[in-house]
């Protein structure tokens, strides 16, 4: 069974929220949950974040791959970047604006396609590597 975690990239400071700031709730709304000065719990909604769900693979160096998450594959012929996106209920790559989620790039139907690829960052920390792709 894949293990479900996911991270949060807050647009207001501009990176991710730390492991365990930010909670989901039964609806999707992203939340944290923290004890006010007087002892009391206190839920507060969060508006301004982007939630990336881990796609339960890991890279060739064993680094976790997440939505957003910008790679690149030996086996692939193309010199171009790959941002990791879920469509068409399955995570798969994009690079020209294009999903290839019907086309070999698609990784995660096999746990042995995603042992070539390498994450190189992310769509919010290196958008640059996608310019002239995307």
């Amino acid at each position: 069974m894949r293990e479900i975690k996911f991270r949060a990239w807050d647009k207001e400071i501009n990176k991710y929220r730390k492991d365990g700031q930010i909670q989901l709730g039964s609806d999707g709304q992203p939340f944290v949950l923290f004890a006010s000065q007087f002892g009391n719990l206190v839920v507060e909604e969060i508006v301004n974040v982007i939630i990336e769900l881990y796609t339960g693979l890991k890279d060739k160096n064993g680094v976790e791959i997440y939505e957003g998450d910008i790679c690149t594959a030996e086996a692939w012929s193309d010199d171009c970047f790959h941002e990791v996106v879920f469509a068409d209920c399955a995570f798969c790559t994009k690079t020209d604006g294009v999903d290839y989620c019907n086309d070999m790039t698609l990784f995660m139907c096999s746990k042995y396609e995603h042992s070539s690829l390498t994450i190189i960052g992310n769509i919010h920390d290196n958008p640059e590597l996608l310019k002239g792709t995307q």
